[in-house]
């Protein structure tokens, strides 16, 4: 009996590195976002607009953040369930995303809006101007 059930709860454990959304390609475990992002600047943007954001990505899982034109926000990013989250020095709540990777471009769609889908461009080279953080 005792064998059954620990099969049973595998066989019913969330297996999200394995899950696929149609036309997004491959959702991402916790550890493939962090090798895919660390040492990048990604820029935030809808499918066909000018980027909102860019985000620059360091070790440890921390974050600097900025909205095009605006100010800057360090913060840093963690798992959820079959969530990567992000908790910011100047935002109230966690911001929760589900990131997919289709052959190298990085795709997203916000915990509270799964229909609208946000793509990132990886702009490794982009200067981030952050003088107070170093970036």
């Amino acid at each position: 009996m005792k064998y059954f059930l620990v099969t049973c709860a595998l066989c019913a454990a969330p297996a999200y590195a394995e899950t696929q959304n149609p036309g997004l390609g491959q959702q991402m475990s916790a550890e493939e976002y962090d090798r895919f992002t660390i040492g990048r600047t990604l820029a935030f943007g809808r499918d066909g607009q000018e980027p909102y954001g860019v985000e620059r990505y360091m070790s440890d899982r921390r974050v600097i953040w900025a909205f095009t034109g605006g100010d800057c926000s360090q913060g840093y990013w963690y798992p959820k369930a079959d969530m990567i989250c992000f908790a910011y020095e100047d935002f109230d709540t966690e911001q929760c995303w589900r990131f997919y990777n289709d052959k190298g471009r990085l795709s997203a769609t916000f915990a509270s809006d799964l229909d609208t889908v946000t793509q990132y461009q990886i702009l490794d080279d982009a200067a981030l101007f952050c003088p107070d953080f170093g970036a």
